[in-house]
Formats: structure tokens, C-alpha cells, sequence
């Protein structure tokens, strides 16, 4: 397969990894404290000597952060800020592309009940015999008509920006796939220094 398609399934990995909720450790049932006991008094010069802390740090030094990296590794944190924010960005595109979807479902929504509404009213005047209601029967014809016409228009309109939104995502993953191949040379080098 060609390189570029595995630069893109790295991203999307990366990308759906960072969108998934992070599993918080649960917090330990909150138990009564034991009654307190009083220890029985020691004499003290008994007790071994009490190392100074400069001197404990000095033959066992405390790991690192979990946070915080170290050494060559530094560099990978501009890594992980790249793919943060190729995430933020393809969240941003997925908003605004969400906004133009949802004001064109709005609008089928209300044709089609305002479609549904004038076909029963409709039916119930199919059975009335009178000339007003033959008259109110030929206009809510026409007007159903021109709402179905309208309701085309809704789906075209909604197809045609299915297929721009599709255009746009595409292009949104190149820009980011690009900024990330960016950064990691610019890393790659750091991590060879």
C-alpha cells in the first residue's frame, strides 16, 4: 500500500483514540477510620538514624512525572500537540459542517409534516360533497404539490452538500496529514541530535 495511506490511518487512529472518554479510576469506598491506637512510646535511641533527603535522592533519584517526559523523548510532545491539534481542527470542520446539515433537516421536517397534514386534510374532504369544500380540496391539491416540488429541491440541496462536506473532509485530512508529516521532520531531527 502507498505511504500516504498509511499516514492517513495513523491519523485517523490518533484522531479517534483522542475523541474516546479517558476510564477514570474509581475512588476507594470511603471506609471509618480505625480507632486510633496509641502506639507504645519507644526510647529513641534505639531507632536507627534518619537518612537527610538530599542524601536519599542521591542514591535512589524519584522517577519522573508521569506527565512530564524526558531526555530525547521531550520531542514527542510536539507530536502529540500536532495530532491535538489535527483532532481540534477536524472537530471544528465537524461542527460546522454538522450546522449546514441540520438547517436543511429542519426544513424537510417541517415539508413533510406540513405534506402529511395537508394529505389528511385532504382525504377527509374527498367525502364532502359540498362546493366549498371541493374549492378548499383543489387548493390544498396545489399547495401540496408545490410543497413536494419544495421538498425535492430540500433533498437535492441536502446531496449537494453531503458531497461538499465529503470534498471538504478530504481536504481537511490532507491539511492535517500534512502538518503532521511537518512536525514529525521537524521532531525526527531533534530526536537525531
Amino acid at each position: 500500500m502507498p505511504i500516504w495511506y498509511h499516514t492517513r490511518m495513523n491519523i485517523l487512529a490518533a484522531l479517534l483514540a483522542a475523541s474516546l472518554p479517558l476510564q477514570a479510576a474509581e475512588p476507594a469506598p470511603e471506609t471509618a477510620p480505625p480507632a486510633q491506637v496509641q502506639a507504645p512510646k519507644t526510647d529513641d535511641s534505639l531507632a536507627p538514624e534518619k537518612a537527610p533527603p538530599a542524601a536519599a535522592e542521591a542514591c535512589c533519584p524519584c522517577p519522573a512525572k508521569e506527565d512530564e517526559l524526558t531526555g530525547c523523548s521531550q520531542h514527542l510532545q510536539e507530536m502529540a500537540q500536532a495530532y491535538k491539534d489535527g483532532y481540534e481542527k477536524m472537530q471544528a470542520w465537524a461542527k460546522q459542517a454538522s450546522g449546514w446539515v441540520v438547517s436543511l433537516q429542519q426544513k424537510e421536517e417541517e415539508l413533510k409534516a406540513k405534506i402529511q397534514e395537508n394529505e389528511a386534510a385532504i382525504t377527509k374532504l374527498k367525502f364532502s360533497k359540498t362546493k366549498a369544500s371541493q374549492a378548499k380540496l383543489k387548493e390544498l391539491q396545489a399547495q401540496t404539490q408545490d410543497l413536494w416540488k419544495e421538498l425535492h429541491d430540500i433533498e437535492k440541496k441536502s446531496a449537494a452538500v453531503c458531497a461538499t462536506i465529503a470534498k471538504g473532509t478530504r481536504q481537511q485530512v490532507k491539511d492535517i496529514a500534512e502538518a503532521l508529516g511537518k512536525r514529525f521532520e521537524l521532531v525526527q531531527d531533534k530526536l537525531h541530535q
